[in-house]
């Protein structure tokens, strides 16, 4: 029983399979859970204390099904900067001799999971979806590796690939950052990062699916008190993945690379686009933020996924909503890249 447990609340945490103003799709407010994914509500709620009793290692070994698996042959891994950080490198299917366009992506796994296979494939599809080259980074994970050392590996890899992509066939020209959950969380702090630095111009797009980027410890956004409990994602399971991120249960609430929401200005970020769902208790974070932006004058395109689970989880390969999520970024790209 116990790892039925762990294996559910793996999915919880690692599931990811000129706009202006804001161009919001939907309303968002269906109140039902969609058909197809509502059988994850029976994954049961554990409490902090338990979630904290819970071994790292065990839910690292486990791992939802892998949809879509990836051989080995269609990636490429290379180690860069002097952290040693693993990068896997994907083209697309049908690459042709030109330079290609720049993800660097951010995966998902409350800040806990390193890659895994079964992530490969979102490596992949973003490639064969967007006609890019993607890096995707690994890196450093808590409890052994806590704040800010992923945030430091993360911007040092960033940096790293503005001067190298181009030796992949990357034109450096044309970077863009993803990220899913806490990877999401990692993008739009590098944003931020690069900015402080002065280099914001050489991001082209952000890109952030279910971002958690505020403190969920007191949080005032009413989708922790509507969706916190009985939906997959939990109050405890945030709180969980801030103190292991952290290693503490009081960190820092100005430190805008921990909470990029908290960053004084968003003034000259890059052109956002975020995509929420309607049960994920994120949700409300999410939408601020990408107000935030608007507020600031950056150009965003937001869109919320009625009747859907944090990162959209259970929903099959082939359903129209992944199809709308691309949609939706080639017309960005299309704006903006």
């Amino acid at each position: 029983m116990k790892r039925k447990i762990i294996h559910a609340l793996t999915i919880c945490f690692f599931y990811i399979s000129a706009f202006q103003p804001m161009h919001a799709q939907n309303s968002c407010n269906s109140g039902q859970v969609d058909p197809r994914v509502a059988f994850l509500l029976q994954v049961p709620d554990l409490s902090l204390e338990q979630l904290r009793a819970m071994p790292i290692d065990e839910m690292r070994k486990m791992s939802p099904p892998d949809m879509n698996p990836v051989s080995e042959s269609k990636l490429q891994r290379i180690k860069i900067t002097a952290e040693n950080i693993t990068v896997f490198i994907y083209k697309p299917d049908d690459k042709d001799d030109k330079l290609l366009p720049v993800i660097i992506n951010f995966h998902g796994g409350a800040f806990v999971a390193p890659m895994q296979p079964w992530m490969y494939h979102i490596g992949r599809d973003l490639a064969n979806n967007y006609k890019a080259i993607v890096f995707d980074i690994d890196y450093p994970v808590a409890p052994e590796h806590r704040f800010p050392d992923p945030v430091t590996a993360s911007y040092a890899a960033f940096k790293w690939l503005l001067e190298n992509a181009s030796s992949f066939d990357g034109d450096t020209s044309k970077i863009m950052l993803f990220g899913g959950s806490a990877g999401a969380n990692l993008a739009a702090v590098i944003a931020l990062m690069a900015k402080d630095e002065g280099i914001e111009r050489r991001i082209k797009i952000v890109s952030l699916f279910c971002p958690f980027v505020d403190n969920p410890l007191h949080s005032p956004y009413a989708s922790y008190h509507k969706n916190g409990k009985g939906h997959l994602l939990t109050e405890a399971n945030a709180i969980w993945t801030l103190e292991n991120y952290t290693g503490t249960n009081s960190p820092d609430t100005t430190d805008y690379r921990l909470f990029p929401i908290r960053a004084k200005t968003l003034k000259g970020l890059p052109p956002t686009i975020i995509f929420t769902a309607e049960f994920d208790i994120l949700h409300d974070e999410g939408e601020t933020y990408a107000n935030k932006l608007i507020e600031a004058g950056v150009p965003v395109f937001y869109r919320c996924f009625s009747g859907q689970l944090h990162t959209m989880a259970g929903l099959p390969p082939d359903a129209e909503e992944w199809k709308q999520m691309t949609n939706d970024t080639h017309a960005f790209m299309k704006e903006h890249l």
